[in-house]
């Protein structure tokens, strides 16, 4: 299932955009198509081709065509009719054609770097789930370590006003906010119960270690490190992994990798569990392909956004691919071409504490129009009187 929303001849701006999809897809986020509608683009949306919750995979059981749809194929195949539908309704094609998407929509942006160079002018990719495998197994990770066996969700806030309260001064202004997170050296030993204490207001040592595990990410047994854990201050979003409508890691393996619907995620094995989640994807649901040559010699700019304290996706991982990106091409080879802004405090795609409203399609449009590379954005907290307004910068 698509969506079209096509503009009025007099309002079309003659630009064509597609907007992605969150978790497992399977629905139409119609709040993502209003705004490029708004200011004139001809916008296209697919649901993927099933229909489900964003932490539900059950879909794909047995069902290796729908799961190809979700890795690549739906959100090629609706550019391509996209682009055909909107030269029908104007007369002429689209002089430009746009992505933006976050999460999911993200990594489904960077696939189409990747894998269609040719698809997109410009593609704006925020907090990319792009890193799969790991990414499922740092779910179950949360699950395992969240809850009467681990870490009450009911001290996920004591901890993170703890992280904060140490690593805030930092960045130079005490705000709330850790905009400096690569000095900030805080440790949930801080917080151990002593033997007069309160429990409700310390860690016991079990939950200690599990804080441990989640700031620490996916680790395998040979000290490698393949995710990176959830920065400081994104405490209070661990929990979201532990709801019962957000257990998207368990519903990949049960459905797609083990196709087993009756796996205990407690039985997680990280190394093992990872090597059979990697073989079942080789390698289409993950867009971690660090040499974009045949997209920035089409001209496409990317650019990719992180809030500092998310804690659904850690923004350790897109710095890691921006990386990537660098040491693959070289910096002067993407210069012009590829652009990663962190924002701090913002949570998942948006909210959190931090400046976390930014006009990202006028910056990508300012960019691929004028050659002049986005460096630093003006973003502006949602509800807060007086208006919180704050400089986001490009990494680092």
């Amino acid at each position: 299932r698509f969506e079209a929303w096509l503009p009025t001849e007099s309002n079309w701006n003659g630009k064509f955009m597609q907007v992605g999809n969150g978790g497992a897809a399977g629905s139409l986020m119609y709040g993502s198509m209003a705004e490029p509608l708004s200011r004139g683009y001809a916008v296209v949306h697919t649901d993927t081709g099933h229909k489900g919750t964003a932490g539900d995979f059950s879909w794909a059981f047995d069902a290796p065509e729908k799961l190809i749809d979700y890795q690549y194929r739906a959100v090629h195949e609706l550019t391509v009719k996209g682009k055909a539908i909107t030269e029908a309704r104007y007369g002429e094609a689209p002089e430009k054609a746009y992505w933006f998407g976050c999460s999911t929509g993200g990594r489904q942006g960077l696939k189409e770097a990747q894998r269609f160079p040719e698809d997109y002018d410009a593609i704006i990719a925020g907090a990319p789930a792009n890193n799969w495998g790991p990414l499922q197994l740092y779910s179950i990770l949360a699950l395992n370590s969240l809850g009467e066996n681990g870490l009450p969700i009911s001290k996920l806030p004591m901890l993170k006003a703890a992280s904060v309260g140490q690593c805030d001064a930092n960045d130079g202004l005490e705000d709330g906010i850790i905009s400096a997170p690569q000095t900030c050296n805080f440790r949930p030993e801080a917080l151990t119960c002593q033997p007069d204490d309160d429990v409700s207001s310390c860690l016991t040592e079990q939950e200690v270690s599990a804080a441990e595990r989640l700031y620490a990410g996916i680790v395998l047994n040979d000290g490698t490190t393949v995710f990176p854990g959830s920065g400081f201050g994104s405490e209070t979003d661990w929990g979201v992994y532990a709801t019962p409508f957000f257990r998207i890691g368990t519903s990949y393996m049960q459905n797609v990798v083990l196709k087993d619907k009756d796996w205990d995620p407690s039985t997680l094995d990280m190394d093992a569990d990872l090597k059979r989640a990697w073989a079942v994807d080789q390698g289409e649901m993950t867009a971690m392909e660090p040499d974009l040559t045949d997209f920035i010699g089409n001209g496409g700019k990317l650019l990719m956004y992180h809030g500092t304290t998310d804690g659904i996706i850690a923004y350790g991982n897109t710095r890691n691919y921006y990386e990537s990106i660098i040491e693959t091409m070289g910096q002067d080879a993407i210069e012009d071409s590829v652009q990663f802004i962190t924002v701090p405090g913002m949570g998942h795609c948006g909210g959190g504490d931090g400046a976390s409203q930014i006009d990202w399609i006028s910056a990508l449009e300012s960019w691929d129009e004028t050659g002049a590379k986005p460096v630093k954005l003006t973003g502006t907290k949602p509800g807060s009187d007086p208006v919180m307004s704050r400089p986001v910068c490009a990494y680092p």
